[in-house]
């Protein structure tokens, strides 16, 4: 947002909140745009933070929105030391608001599940041992939101990507959750 240095942004926030709280669907409608402008100002962090922080209040109203968000700004960013913890808080914040996860079935898919599984699970990737932690406390729901109500009828689309996990080199817990293939621990969950 460009300001005058000293002008207070708290009025340009209220009106972002009072927009996207009313119609959310504003802040996905050209996310491939916006993905474009935070990579153009990725060594700005400031910038991005707030490009982030303006998107992600369509989230607040609508879990839809506010995951298609997350999946199409914030997961592409996840390795950016700077923007990591911003991403996590966020869809911490996003999955505590909606405990109701039904209304965001279909929305992650395998080629966004498995990025997921891949930060939660896989050591020394480009998040913290904290943030890295903090997304496995969230695996589970994103595992409900990714298989839905039925994962039987789904799971098969995502059979193939956790076979290609089971390598002998796979760490630990990684095995364990490929070998659970997802569990059919999500029904308590929604």
């Amino acid at each position: 947002l460009p300001y005058l240095s000293g002008e207070s942004l708290h009025s340009y926030r209220i009106c972002i909140q009072a927009i996207l709280l009313d119609k959310p669907k504003v802040a996905t409608a050209n996310l491939s745009k916006y993905l474009e402008l935070l990579r153009s100002h990725q060594n700005r962090p400031a910038k991005c933070l707030t490009i982030m922080w303006a998107l992600g209040q369509a989230g607040f109203a609508d879990l839809t929105e506010g995951l298609k968000v997350w999946l199409g700004i914030m997961l592409p960013v996840l390795g950016i030391k700077s923007l990591s913890p911003y991403a996590i808080s966020y869809l911490d914040r996003l999955l505590m608001m909606h405990p109701n996860l039904s209304k965001g079935f279909g929305i992650i898919g395998p080629k966004d599940f498995f990025p997921l599984l891949d930060f939660a699970f896989m050591p020394n990737n480009s998040l913290s041992s904290s943030l890295q932690e903090q997304l496995r406390q969230l695996y589970p729901r994103l595992k409900v939101l990714a298989f839905g109500a039925n994962p039987e009828t789904s799971l098969h689309t995502y059979f193939p990507s956790f076979l290609s996990r089971t390598m002998p080199s796979c760490p630990s817990d990684m095995k364990k959750e490929v070998r659970l293939g997802g569990g059919q621990d999500q029904k308590e969950q929604t």
